[in-house]
Protein backbone atom coordinates (compact mmCIF):
# COMPACT_ATOMS: atom_id res chain seq x y z
CA UNK A 1 0.00 0.00 0.00
CA UNK A 2 1.21 3.18 -1.05
CA UNK A 3 0.24 6.57 1.45
CA UNK A 4 -0.58 10.28 -0.47
CA UNK A 5 2.39 11.72 -1.05
CA UNK A 6 2.24 15.18 1.48
CA UNK A 7 2.35 18.07 0.14
CA UNK A 8 5.10 20.23 0.48
CA UNK A 9 5.68 23.32 3.11
CA UNK A 10 6.86 26.95 2.81
CA UNK A 11 9.44 28.13 4.74
CA UNK A 12 6.63 30.58 6.86
CA UNK A 13 4.54 27.66 7.33
CA UNK A 14 7.48 25.56 8.60
CA UNK A 15 8.33 28.39 11.37
CA UNK A 16 4.74 28.46 12.17
CA UNK A 17 4.65 24.59 12.65
CA UNK A 18 8.01 24.47 14.74
CA UNK A 19 7.07 27.68 16.65
CA UNK A 20 10.43 29.40 15.72
CA UNK A 21 11.18 32.26 13.08
CA UNK A 22 11.92 31.65 9.55
CA UNK A 23 15.06 32.72 9.72
CA UNK A 24 15.70 29.98 11.56
CA UNK A 25 14.02 27.51 9.16
CA UNK A 26 16.34 29.33 6.77
CA UNK A 27 19.56 28.47 9.08
CA UNK A 28 18.31 24.95 9.39
CA UNK A 29 18.16 24.69 5.24
CA UNK A 30 21.40 26.04 5.41
CA UNK A 31 22.50 23.65 7.43
CA UNK A 32 21.22 20.62 5.53
CA UNK A 33 18.77 20.13 8.72
CA UNK A 34 15.33 19.90 6.76
CA UNK A 35 15.56 18.91 2.75
CA UNK A 36 14.41 21.83 0.57
CA UNK A 37 13.13 21.28 -2.78
CA UNK A 38 13.51 24.00 -5.32
CA UNK A 39 10.56 25.07 -7.16
CA UNK A 40 10.93 28.09 -9.46
CA UNK A 41 12.21 30.63 -7.49
CA UNK A 42 10.43 29.44 -4.31
CA UNK A 43 12.12 26.99 -1.65
CA UNK A 44 9.73 24.38 -0.01
CA UNK A 45 10.55 21.90 2.84
CA UNK A 46 9.87 18.48 2.79
CA UNK A 47 7.10 17.19 5.73
CA UNK A 48 9.40 14.22 6.40
CA UNK A 49 11.85 16.39 6.81
CA UNK A 50 10.33 18.34 9.69
CA UNK A 51 8.53 15.42 11.17
CA UNK A 52 12.68 13.38 11.28
CA UNK A 53 14.23 16.57 12.83
CA UNK A 54 11.27 16.69 15.54
CA UNK A 55 11.73 13.13 16.36
CA UNK A 56 15.66 14.16 16.55
CA UNK A 57 14.87 16.56 19.24
CA UNK A 58 15.18 18.94 17.12
CA UNK A 59 12.82 21.81 18.17
CA UNK A 60 14.22 22.00 22.24
CA UNK A 61 17.72 22.32 20.75
CA UNK A 62 16.60 25.11 18.18
CA UNK A 63 14.74 26.86 21.11
CA UNK A 64 17.46 26.70 23.49
CA UNK A 65 20.17 28.35 20.67
CA UNK A 66 17.80 30.91 19.90
CA UNK A 67 17.70 32.35 23.75
CA UNK A 68 21.48 32.39 23.57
Amino acid sequence: MCSEPRPLISVPEVATWLGCSPKSVWRMLAEDKLAKVKVGARTLVTPESVDDYIARGGVGSLRKSEDA
